[in-house]
């Protein structure tokens, strides 16, 4: 197989497609059970960053436009996280210390450079919500990344070189 002949790929790829998934299912989950907001408007919300408001006009193609978005959103953090890890000494500390950070990082430049340089329309920040989000950020995107490729940067002895 492939990926099998390929380490550093395949630690890769599930570093992405395991924090992407859960951080939309962390989303998916919480504004569902809060508000009730259904995937589909979630998905919509997301595509809305590059068409606006037509995505909320949008059918089916808005919502896999928004899947696809959020996925390869998750592939940029993951990419950034996969070539820091050898070159930044402090990402090969304390993992919930890393994630901690990671999380943090992530959960500013989304929210304080990303969204609001895109057609998303936002409210005001509220510090509750804020921190919700933040803390699924730290779980679902810095603990993932953090340990997945971490160890698998542990068991080539590459880190650091």
């Amino acid at each position: 197989m492939l990926l099998s002949s390929h380490p550093a790929l395949r630690a890769f790829l599930r570093a992405w497609i395991v924090s992407a998934t859960l951080d939309i299912s962390s989303a998916l989950i919480y504004f569902g059970i809060r508000y009730g907001v259904p995937a589909e408007l979630i998905f919509k919300n997301i595509a809305s960053g590059v068409f606006g408001e037509a995505a909320f006009q949008g059918g089916a193609h808005a919502v896999a436009a928004g899947l696809v978005f959020h996925y390869v959103i998750a592939l940029g953090w993951t990419t950034l996280f996969y070539f820091a890890y050898p070159r930044v000494p402090f990402l090969r500390m304390n993992v919930p210390l890393v994630a901690l950070v990671y999380g943090l990082v992530v959960w500013a430049v989304m929210n304080l450079v990303a969204i609001p340089l895109s057609r998303v329309q936002t409210g005001p920040m509220h510090i509750e919500e804020a921190l919700i989000a933040a803390a699924f950020l730290v779980v679902f995107i810095g603990l993932p990344n953090r340990f997945i490729i971490g160890r698998y940067f542990r068991h080539t002895g590459e880190a650091g070189k």
